[in-house]
């Protein structure tokens, strides 16, 4: 077979690199690798709902309707060519742009891989279907890429965790212990409060004697006793508004407060919950499968019935297959 490519094929490879390229480069400075895996979720929905990662949803759909859209317009192995050397060169130039990019090789790699599967399953599904061609075949094609994309994020997973394990445990076990510490200095400030209104309370009670009519008597009492005891709750009552007797009150509530020991926590959380050990052996496995779950929520709901659209629309728009000259004798 000879390559050389019509001018309608050459530009499906120019549309398929330009569309490829736009969407790798809105993808590019929008999420790294650590983003993917980090433990805050304040983060992950700054990622997703940044407008950058929005129009990259958008446009990377659009590459692979067109490389549906070829699969009918050329012969398959010319399909697989164009497609695959346009899709490589568009990835080349963020790559050498962004240095997270490159964290993503692997995906990069993975959807390379299946370009030439997108144009079988394309080609294929475009002989066999009867209605809604175009719409039905990119949506067969994405999802040969979308289970690919999925392997890969497993080993992109391994990748970045196993390395690091251990460190990345403990990042995981202090995360999900940050409720569990902020209430412990919440115990704190409770403490606190809890002293203040102790000292408030007993400063009131002394107040009320103290004003009484029959108290004051007792100051003039003949009875030695009632002048001790008028004494005697003089200086109570001047204690009570000095600042150190709040911080023995709370130094006394504290005192029986038991410290939460994070280490002794987890320790027991893992010897009480069944399997949980090895689970933090085959963690990235499941870093791995919540990746999975939300790209394919993504992929499956937003960009395939995306793709769908623009592959029925570019069909509408572009011109039929041209003819194939015949051989003359």
């Amino acid at each position: 077979m000879e390559f050389r490519p019509t001018r309608e094929e050459q530009v499906f490879f120019a549309a398929i690199a330009v569309t490829t390229l736009l969407a790798a480069m809105l993808f590019a400075p929008a999420v790294g690798v650590p983003d993917l895996f980090g433990l805050k979720m304040e983060k992950a929905f700054e990622i997703v709902s940044s407008i950058q990662f929005i129009l990259f949803v958008v446009a990377a759909p659009l590459p692979i309707a067109l490389i549906s859209l070829l699969s009918k317009k050329a012969e398959k192995m010319k399909a697989i060519l164009l497609a695959t050397s346009a899709t490589v060169i568009a990835l080349a130039i963020p790559n050498l742009i962004f240095a997270q990019f490159q964290q993503f090789l692997v995906l990069q790699v993975a959807y390379v891989i299946s370009v030439p599967l997108m144009v079988g399953t394309a080609s294929l599904k475009h002989a066999e279907l009867k209605k809604w061609v175009a719409a039905r075949a990119t949506s067969s094609a994405f999802k040969k890429s979308l289970m690919l994309i999925n392997i890969s994020l497993i080993v992109l997973s391994a990748m970045y965790i196993m390395p690091q394990q251990e460190e990345f445990i403990e990042n995981l076990e202090t995360a999900f212990l940050e409720p569990v510490l902020e209430g412990q200095n919440l115990q704190g400030k409770v403490t606190d409060a809890v002293a203040e209104s102790l000292v408030r309370s007993q400063q009131a009670q002394v107040e009320q004697i103290t004003s009484m009519p029959t108290f004051t008597a007792l100051g003039d009492s003949e009875d030695p006793n009632a002048v001790l005891f008028f004494q005697s709750l003089l200086l109570l009552r001047e204690e009570l508004y000095k600042p150190s007797f709040k911080e023995l009150v709370k130094s006394q509530l504290e005192s029986n407060r038991q410290e939460i020991d994070t280490k002794q926590l987890t320790q027991m959380a893992k010897n009480s919950i069944p399997g949980i050990k090895t689970m933090e052996q085959f963690i990235w496995v499941f870093f791995g499968l919540i990746l999975i779950a939300g790209f394919s929520l993504v992929g499956n709901f937003i960009m395939v019935p995306l793709s769908m659209i623009y592959a029925a629309l570019l069909q509408k728009l572009l011109p039929p297959k041209e003819a194939e000259p015949k051989s003359s004798n």
